[in-house]
């Protein structure tokens, strides 16, 4: 049984007057296969929250990697030049978001996202998103579209940074029950971290 434990704050995880279950964890190890599916029916059997099932149908699967097919990632980038990233298309993808942050001197953070509207919440956490959320940012132009396969950082941003790095991720589509308790839902993501400068090899 997954371990459990009490709500606390508001993430997608922790919210006040949840109880969290999760898995794999250090009582229960586990992995998922390469090309293991997400599709089927699931039992939730707890001791702590009930029972309940749930279907995952064909188009809720778990989301491709994020896979960047330009620039060359063996080399680091020219962070004097605009740095214009471009990655395979991820089916299924509702929406995505990157952001990009760098360290300049002591007392500077540099921030950047892929958003075209500005929003408090863009350098939040990377939790789950019920689809309509994702589809909301995509309206508003805080998020990109699903199918988009390129964007670009702007030249010169990082270049006097001594570290830059961009997280990315994917939404994917969900399902959800509201018809039994506990509320069975399931979310799809897939996310990058990647070093553009700094680290290993400067």
């Amino acid at each position: 049984m997954p371990r459990a434990s009490s709500g606390q704050g508001g993430s997608y995880y922790y919210k006040d007057g949840w109880t969290t279950g999760y898995w794999p964890t250090s009582e229960q190890p586990g992995t998922v296969g390469e090309n293991a599916s997400l599709v089927g029916t699931y039992a939730i059997n707890s001791s702590f929250a009930g029972n309940s099932s749930i279907e995952a149908p064909s188009n809720v699967d778990f989301l491709a990697p994020i896979e960047i097919t330009s620039p060359d990632l063996g080399t680091k980038p020219a962070m004097d030049e605009a740095l214009a990233l471009e990655w395979k298309p991820i089916p299924n993808a509702i929406g995505l978001f990157a952001s990009a942050l760098g360290m300049e001197g002591k007392d500077t953070l540099i921030i950047w996202t892929s958003s075209e509207t500005y929003a408090d919440q863009l350098m939040a956490s990377m939790d789950y998103m019920q689809m309509s959320e994702v589809s909301d940012a995509v309206g508003k132009h805080i998020f990109m579209p699903g199918p988009q396969t390129t964007m670009t950082i702007p030249a010169g941003i990082f270049q006097n940074s001594s570290f830059a790095m961009m997280n990315m991720i994917g939404y994917g589509p969900g399902v959800a029950r509201d018809d039994v308790k506990p509320f069975p839902r399931i979310q799809t993501k897939t996310t990058l971290m990647l070093m553009l400068k700094g680290g290993k090899g400067g």
